[in-house]
């Protein structure tokens, strides 16, 4: 599903109150158009309720928006193949040189792995023409 052949980068482990979350990211950058990203993240210990899992997948998002230095455009609560998340769009900042790209992105959330899709690309390019396909793949087992 990714444009390219991805980088992967080593699994990050964070000890939580309860248990561990392990980020495992892939990122596929397409020259002159942008970037796709896939991670997962796998969470021991913890079980996400209705509650808990609106308050993850704003987190998740919040970290992402900072660590980028992006800002949002748009975000809204969704269901995909029984999953709970979020999609959005946002803008990248000026100061990674991507002035005509845009953000999109996806968020889905199970009892314990957290998934997240995002593309930045130019709006005339191939990778934006397939940014759809990239956002909505099929995950198979994901209950």
């Amino acid at each position: 599903m990714m444009p390219n052949e991805p980088s992967r980068h080593e699994p990050i482990v964070t000890p939580l109150p309860v248990g561990t979350m392990t980020n495992h990211s892939y990122v596929s950058i397409v020259i002159g158009q942008g970037t796709a990203m896939f991670c997962y993240v796998d969470y021991t210990g913890t079980v996400f309720n209705n509650e808990l899992a609106a308050q993850a997948l704003d987190a998740e998002l919040n970290d992402f928006l900072k660590r980028t230095n992006s800002t949002l455009v748009s975000k809204k609560p969704i269901t995909y193949q029984g999953m709970r998340g979020l999609e959005f769009e946002m803008t990248p900042s000026d100061n990674l040189g991507l002035r005509v790209h845009h953000g999109y992105g996806k968020l889905l959330l199970t009892i314990n792995r957290l998934y997240f899709f995002s593309i930045i690309a130019a709006e005339n390019s191939d990778l934006f023409s397939g940014k759809d396909k990239f956002l909505n793949p099929t995950i198979p087992d994901a209950l």
